[in-house]
């Protein structure tokens, strides 16, 4: 009887290997794929050892070539790479959450319990501001320091370039600066509820009584709309660069208009541009102001109040007319400025058209 050839001997499977033989015997056993080769597991186990030895050749030249290497510039120590920690310095960021209008208390009021978030965050101090710019965060007379800051934060529309504001005497306080600070932030909080509804008020009123469109008053609403009021909040730095800066400071956003102007400090509550057509938001402010003080209740008073070109706010500042700010509570001078503020700003305002139009109290 002829043995078959080897064309015509049937396919070995899976199922043709008895698994009970391959197990007894102590020789490895070549699996034959599709008739075409015979893969031992000596000849793998091979493989892999030459695998390994090209990888450790070729990392072996890598660093024989390194080290014989007379350019600089193809030798880099892997610890050039870390970050240099002198340029950045880290802190805590608080953020006060928004104010919502409560008809039952719509004043200012500094000792108000506010709700805040608190986040480590890194941040890099640059250049002082120029003297213009820093004379212009209040007028109380003291010395202001105010640097521009970058502030790094995983939330794209909070970081970005900010002003860090502060004084120097809050480093021999035993606060730092802390009341001082947050009393600022509280400040462009209420500030920025109380523009909201002056928008509000505006937009209502833009309609005459039987529904008709007033076009003066639609564009006074208009520039009302881009107002707005810079975030402020407050950060305490880890550690000071020298003992003459505070742990406390105020972080505002910066302003992007190259042009500021000053509408309202200590001393002048009518404090109008020199070229008033080139600010369209001029008899706005004024009249924003008023209304804010008629929404307390007669009780609150926007004592600065710094605008630039395009309609932003900042360096703000508040004061109740039967509470002194609580990092100045045992001052008499406060008290006394408070209470020579309401004063200036009932005999200096001018109401305009836009008081009228909202219905405000003629002052005098």
């Amino acid at each position: 009887m002829e043995s078959p050839s080897p064309d015509s001997s049937p396919d070995v499977t899976g199922s043709d290997i008895d698994p009970s033989h391959m197990l007894a015997s102590s020789e490895p056993h070549p699996m034959v794929i599709d008739n075409i080769c015979t893969v031992s597991p000596d000849w793998l186990i091979k493989l892999r050892l030459m695998i390994v030895d090209i990888r450790l050749n070729i990392s072996n030249q890598l660093q024989n070539a390194i080290e014989n290497s007379n350019d600089s510039a193809t030798a880099v120590p892997y610890y050039k790479d870390i970050p240099d920690l002198g340029l950045r310095e880290e802190g805590t960021l608080y953020r006060l959450s928004p104010k919502a209008f409560h008809p039952n208390h719509p004043h200012y009021n500094g000792h108000e319990v506010v709700p805040f978030l608190h986040e480590r965050v890194g941040y890099k101090v640059g250049q002082h501001n120029d003297d213009e710019h820093t004379a212009l965060i209040d007028g109380s007379g003291w010395e202001w320091v105010s640097r521009k800051l970058y502030l790094h934060h995983r939330e794209y529309h909070i970081a970005g370039i900010y002003h860090l504001k502060y004084q120097n005497r809050w480093a021999d306080m035993n606060s730092q600066g802390r009341a001082h600070c947050f009393e600022r932030a509280q400040s462009s909080r209420y500030v920025a509820m109380a523009l909201e509804a002056f928008q509000k008020t505006l937009f209502r009123k833009g309609r005459s009584n039987v529904g008709s469109v007033n076009a003066t008053h639609l564009q006074w609403y208009h520039i009302a709309k881009s107002l707005a009021v810079q975030p402020s909040y407050v950060v305490q730095g880890s550690g000071c660069v020298n003992d003459e800066e505070p742990r406390w400071k105020i972080c505002e956003r910066a302003t992007k208009g190259f042009d500021l102007h000053r509408f309202v400090w200590a001393d002048n509550y009518q404090n109008e541009p020199n070229q008033k057509e080139a600010w369209p938001m001029t008899d706005l402010i004024f009249a924003f102001i008023h209304y804010t003080y008629e929404l307390s209740g007669d009780r609150t008073l926007i004592a600065n109040l710094v605008c630039d070109e395009s309609g932003k706010l900042s360096n703000l500042t508040c004061y109740d007319r039967y509470k002194i700010p609580y990092h100045s509570r045992h001052s008499h001078d406060m008290e006394d400025a408070v209470h020579t503020a309401f004063t200036r700003f009932v005999n200096q305002h001018v109401c305009n058209e836009i008081c009228e139009h909202l219905g405000s109290v003629y002052l005098k």
